[in-house]
């Protein structure tokens, strides 16, 4: 039985039932492991999952709310407008009451226990914030109070139950951790199923090497090509790496509109099974994709007057800031989850990707979380 405490970016990155944490329901309900999770982790999870909800429903409203001052005659569709009004004011106040019990359910799945905070570690916490130790990237650094108080709420942890694996991805916080005795740092849950006796508890040789060869891959990469919704529906809107290629600043950079059509060296590793079933794995390829991003006149007028770029303009504002677009190859990378209706053989998941019928056999879902521009297209 090994003892996990899973920090707070670790569950914004996977979210509550992603497949590697179906994996982990797996551990937990078999003895492999026992997840504790800090009060701190807890509220800080809810707090940032309600205030993205709460701002995405608000512009949602926001943009209701103006489509209504353009209508000024009754009509059908302003009554329709004014009903989705009210709609999203009824969502708006149930954000929070929604995240608090999808929480919970996760806790009771994972069957994980809730650690809180020692009072009397706040002098340990003080401690640290004036001297820069610990969780504390230096001295007086406030943001990092919350890592401070999980810091020390995981060694007190360990006086009570022992060796403790911690998961976590910031790297400031990992170097205050890292060392403390009975303190095992890992980088993902990833990390974790690579452990030996949980590897071994969860390994499929035959189907990992069906999963992450060539033969699976082409299949997968035809069948995607074929479902395209699954692909089209991919948006970036955070975190779209390598914009440098573009030559200039670009601001609000997001990705839309992959095309299935264009897929290839599409890859598989890390897969999993969750059941006999259900598998999860880390997934990447290469596709073409629209980027939009918002850049001056100036910069605009720079790339339109090189002939290997097609760049085009949505709008411009008083300030002279354009709303831009382009075509770009783009790298994509994140998690797929495959479930099938029945156990099935190598043999007939490979019969099943390759009809052109039986799709109702297979759900395919991608997570996908980064993405590359890998070059642009003229």
């Amino acid at each position: 039985m090994k003892n996990i405490v899973l920090d707070t970016n670790i569950l914004y990155q996977e979210g509550l039932f992603s497949g590697r944490m179906k994996i982990l329901f797996q551990l937990a309900s078999n003895d492999l492991v026992t997840v504790y999770i800090p009060d701190i982790v807890k509220r800080e999870f809810i707090t940032k999952r309600v205030s993205e909800l709460s701002d995405s429903i608000g512009n949602i409203q926001s943009n209701l709310k103006a489509v209504l001052r353009k209508v000024d005659g009754e009509s059908t569709f302003k009554d329709g407008t004014k009903a989705l009004v009210a709609q999203t004011t009824t969502l708006m106040q149930s954000v929070q009451e929604s995240v608090e019990d999808e929480f919970e359910d996760w806790i009771k799945l994972l069957n994980a226990k809730i650690v809180s905070f020692d009072p009397v570690k706040i002098h340990d916490v003080l401690d640290d914030y004036f001297i820069g130790r610990g969780a504390f990237k230096s001295q007086k650094h406030r943001e990092d109070f919350p890592d401070s108080i999980i810091h020390h709420s995981i060694c007190n942890l360990v006086s009570e139950v022992g060796e403790i694996y911690v998961i976590l991805a910031d790297g400031a916080f990992k170097r205050g951790i890292k060392g403390q005795e009975d303190i095992i740092t890992l980088n993902s849950l990833n990390n974790l199923f690579k452990l030996k006796d949980i590897e071994q508890h969860i390994a499929s040789t035959k189907l990992q090497e069906y999963f992450e060869g060539t033969v699976f891959t082409e299949s997968l990469s035809n069948y995607l090509r074929n479902q395209k919704e699954i692909i089209e529906q991919i948006y970036i809107e955070d975190g779209v790496e390598n914009t440098g290629l573009l030559g200039i600043r670009p601001y609000a950079a997001r990705l839309n509109f992959p095309s299935p059509k264009y897929i290839s060296e599409l890859k598989i590793v890390n897969f999993y099974p969750i059941s006999e079933t259900e598998f999860t794995a880390d997934i990447s390829f290469k596709t073409s994709a629209t980027l939009h991003y918002v850049s001056d006149y100036g910069s605009y007028r720079e790339i339109a007057e090189d002939t290997s770029r097609l760049i085009d303009m949505d709008s411009m504002n008083g300030d002279g800031m354009c709303d831009l677009y382009e075509s770009v190859n783009t790298q994509y990378s994140g998690n797929v989850y495959l479930s099938f209706i029945a156990p099935q053989s190598v043999e007939t998941i490979e019969a099943i990707l390759q009809s052109k019928d039986d799709y109702e056999s297979v759900s395919i879902e991608l997570d996908i979380d980064t993405a590359s521009i890998v070059e642009l297209l003229s």
